[in-house]
């Protein structure tokens, strides 16, 4: 299969609805907040792929990059991760499953420590932990102006 034409756009609040639908049709529980900052990948216009970002204080949490089950592999979660970093000047933090470490890698996240994260983030990743999940806690830089 090759890749489809893809567009990428910040959702607004109206599709919000839109974009929980299309988690729950391709097997996802998470769900939109009204103030997350969320990021489509359309084919036409069908969805097929979004994530969210949740604004904490200055930071961001990245959570729910998700993307259709027959779009999986073409690209399209790392040209949709890209196109919700870009214009970020704050660091953005995830809890990625082991499986997903070399993903985010690839688009330029670095392994973290608990005690290296705001507590805003490393609470919640260690209650995870505590649970028994098997997340990983990574961060993504912005790139520095020069001065």
């Amino acid at each position: 299969m090759s890749p489809p034409l893809l567009t990428f756009q910040q959702a607004t609040g109206s599709e919000l609805g839109l974009v929980n639908r299309f988690y729950k049709a391709n097997g996802h529980k998470g769900k939109c907040g009204r103030d997350d900052r969320v990021t489509l990948a359309r084919s036409g216009d069908r969805i097929v792929g979004a994530v969210r970002l949740i604004h904490k204080g200055d930071i961001w949490l990245l959570r729910s990059l998700w993307i259709a089950g027959d779009q999986r592999r073409l690209g399209i979660g790392g040209q949709l991760l890209t196109a919700c970093l870009q214009g970020l000047n704050a660091p953005v933090w995830c809890y990625p499953y082991a499986y997903l470490v070399d993903f985010y890698t690839a688009h330029g996240f670095c392994s973290a420590l608990p005690e290296q994260a705001p507590a805003v983030i490393a609470r919640p990743w260690q209650a995870y932990r505590d649970n028994g999940e098997e997340f990983a806690l990574m961060v993504w830089q912005p790139p520095r102006s020069l001065p």
